[in-house]
């Protein structure tokens, strides 16, 4: 026995009912969330975007729903008319529109990768999604055309329906509407294509600084043990734990643009490569240039009996020096630098008292005259020592002359890989 109509049509809004209450529950959550963080541009797109997929939601809760299942139209037919016409057409269109803006940002963030976010980004954002909510409530009312032009629900069966239509504007005008989806589908797919090829590149970059420390860490191990090879074996081992943040965090977030796991794993980690673990290359190298100096002044044709155990001790400071940099016992968890996957560089949030000096740029100071003094001491390792120095200058300097966006990936993040890279 086949069902009649209105059984079918009655179980479709409980279907409709059902679907609808958990889309707006997710919707909603989000929407709360995009409300608590910082006011980015991204996320009032976000916020933009859980708003028109509400109000879509809310008409399928309380109304298509509700007239399925009792098997009539609720309120008068004009309503009908202008809220289906919003769900099919205008309040629909906001997705679209707004889903290539979040694409076109991820786009400019990847490829400039601004370090600083724009004086007028937000104001610049408001405005695009005023023009776009404009857009969706004329094509919802559709002014200057008749309203059962509109399109509106009917049974039997389910369905939307502008049969009493006869202006062949309004069909053309859907038509170029349908065209204008397509469009957009098509260009955000092309765009997120190309995000995705910038970021396999940064991910393939830190793969291959990656491979060259190991490669060199396992050459280390099977030579003999002696204070220069333990030294440079350390470095190795730090630039490859920086490298496996990039290849296995920071990588990887950007690259489905959501932060993985806990925002303390993200401070933890990013706060390692920034100054942690980062400050062993300067710091070993220092250690290195010294072993240099004294092998070729002193000459020692009898390695000292301690000279082991000495290098070993001085590595062993300067790795609690780097975990003291990574925890930062003492001061709020909110002083460490965290990722932000959404402008993809670090931020530091508000952090005062001598945790604030610490962090702040002053510091990257103390980088400088270490590369110095190894420099001085040694000219023939001029290229490994001074590219942390180079990489310092970009953070104090070149980070202020050239705010720019082509720039400032270079200054941050780009200059942060580079540097375990060649070093590797």
């Amino acid at each position: 026995m086949v069902p009649d109509d209105s059984l079918i049509t009655r179980i479709d809004g409980c279907v409709l009912i059902l679907m609808s209450s958990l889309g707006l529950f997710f919707n909603v959550s989000s929407l709360f969330h995009f409300l608590s963080v910082e006011r980015s541009s991204f996320y009032i797109m976000c916020t933009s975007k859980t708003i028109s997929n509400s109000i879509i939601l809310s008409v399928y809760l309380l109304y298509n729903g509700p007239s399925a299942l009792f098997y009539t139209i609720i309120g008068p037919d004009i309503m009908n008319h202008y809220l289906n016409q919003a769900v099919t057409y205008g309040i629909f269109l906001l997705g679209p529109f707004v889903q290539s803006l979040i694409t076109i940002n991820r786009l400019l963030v990847v490829w400039t990768s601004p370090a600083a976010t724009p004086r007028y980004s937000n104001q610049v954002t408001v405005a695009v999604l005023a023009v776009c909510w404009l857009i969706g409530v004329y094509i919802t009312t559709m002014y200057g055309f008749t309203e059962t032009c509109l399109i509106k629900l009917v049974f039997e069966p389910l369905e939307w329906s502008r049969e009493e239509c006869t202006d062949k504007r309004v069909y053309k005008f859907m038509d170029n509407i349908v065209y204008l989806l397509g469009g957009l589908a098509i260009g955000s797919n092309l765009i997120n294509v190309l995000v995705v090829i910038k970021l396999i590149l940064l991910s393939s970059m830190g793969l291959i600084g990656l491979f060259f420390n190991v490669s060199v860490f396992i050459h280390f191990l099977a030579w003999e043990k002696t204070s220069f090879y333990l030294i440079c074996t350390s470095k190795s081992v730090s630039n490859s734990i920086i490298l496996l943040v990039y290849v296995f965090y920071n990588g990887p977030s950007a690259l489905m643009y959501t932060m993985i796991g806990s925002q303390l794993l993200n401070r933890y980690l990013n706060q390692a490569i920034s100054y942690g673990v980062y400050l062993q290359g300067p710091m070993t190298q220092v250690l290195i240039t010294v072993n240099r100096f004294l092998v070729v002044w002193a000459s020692p044709t009898k390695t000292s009996e301690y000279s082991n155990r000495i290098t070993v001790g001085a590595l062993a400071i300067c790795w609690l020096i780097s975990f003291y940099f990574i925890f930062m016992p003492g001061a709020l968890v909110t002083c460490l630098l965290r990722f932000n996957v959404q402008e993809l560089y670090w931020l530091a949030d508000e952090c005062v008292g001598f945790p604030d000096f610490i962090l702040g740029s002053h510091f990257l100071y103390v980088v400088l005259p270490l590369g110095l003094f190894s420099n001085c001491v040694n000219v023939l390792a001029c290229f490994q020592d001074w590219i942390y120095v180079l990489d310092t200058v970009n953070s104090l300097f070149v980070y202020e002359l050239m705010p720019e966006g082509f720039w400032t990936f270079f200054v941050t993040l780009g200059s942060n890989v580079l540097t375990h890279v060649a070093d590797g």
